[in-house]
């Protein structure tokens, strides 16, 4: 369980680094020292263009570019922030490598794409990173989750709640089976997470996941035993791991007037979270709406 909790953190990290570049970019733009946002195809990592760095801001097919020496800096800023998190030193830029390889423009990112952007002859660190090396990807959350709410924090935010599916070949990956996943729209064998993004009219960032056991793992103690799964973690349905993560951020003071879940799996509501006053309504991609009588 320890590589589902690591992975996800540092991509919830690079996700945040994107958003922040197109904050940044936006920003730029409208004190005139960018003439405009570019148009360009959808891009998910960043890439060097014409001596700045661009990226897609969200919206459409805007892409937006700001000065690498002012991007450089705001990835210092983000890993310096969680560097203490990793008790050793090559942890650490393990860590700033790998995220960095993620924000990079590479046709595929996996262990053996991001260890060859590292410099690095093999796959080996960058999967000890991630499946072995012992770092709290919890406290690297909650880092994340601050850090978003110090740039983007706003008491009209909204909370969002999705999932999304990575599609799997074997039997193994901790989560595993066949299982609806919004990646391809149908029945795959998948491994799947639930997510949290916190999003503002500034920009948008994940800061929070959790991975969806179905109960032919939890119903199998062996089975989770083999790939680490702490033996108290038991089934949880999608809007109870939902549930947990809002919690978690409320609690936290993470500043928020509504919530959006997602509308379409069996069990699907909005949480009713004691004490919450905001609106709740469910999401039907490509974006209909209706109320739900939930409340944050």
């Amino acid at each position: 369980m320890r590589r589902l909790g690591h992975g996800y953190t540092l991509y919830g990290l690079r996700h945040f680094m994107a958003t922040q570049l197109g904050a940044v970019a936006e920003a730029a733009r409208r004190s005139g020292r960018i003439a405009e946002a570019q148009r360009a195809p959808y891009l998910k990592a960043a890439a060097l263009a014409k001596g700045r760095v661009c990226i897609a801001t969200g919206n459409g097919d805007a892409r937006a570019c700001v000065d690498p020496a002012r991007w450089q800096e705001l990835f210092d800023q983000s890993m310096r922030r969680v560097a203490g998190r990793f008790a050793r030193v090559d942890l650490r830029w393990r860590a700033r490598a790998f995220v960095g390889a993620l924000l990079a423009d590479l046709p595929r990112k996996n262990c053996w794409t991001t260890a060859e952007h590292a410099g690095d002859p093999n796959p080996d660190g960058m999967q000890y990173l991630l499946a072995r090396a012992v770092w709290d990807h919890d406290k690297v959350r909650d880092d994340l989750r601050d850090y978003v709410v110090d740039h983007l924090g706003n008491p009209q935010a909204t909370l969002v709640i999705d999932e999304t599916g990575d599609l799997k070949k074997g039997t193994h990956t901790v989560g595993v089976q066949r299982q609806y996943t919004g990646t391809t729209g149908r029945i795959e064998n998948a491994q799947v997470g639930v997510y949290l993004v916190y999003a503002t009219d500034a920009g948008h960032a994940v800061i929070d996941r959790e991975l969806y056991l179905p109960r032919s793992w939890t119903d199998d103690p062996q089975r989770c035993r083999a790939v680490g799964v702490p033996e108290q973690v038991g089934f949880a349905t999608k809007p109870e791991l939902a549930t947990r993560m809002i919690t978690r951020a409320l609690d936290a003071g993470v500043p928020a007037l509504a919530l959006l879940v997602p509308l379409g799996h069996p069990g699907d509501a909005c949480p009713r979270l004691p004490g919450r006053r905001g609106a709740c309504r469910t999401h039907s991609p490509p974006g209909t709406t209706r109320a739900d009588p939930g409340h944050l």
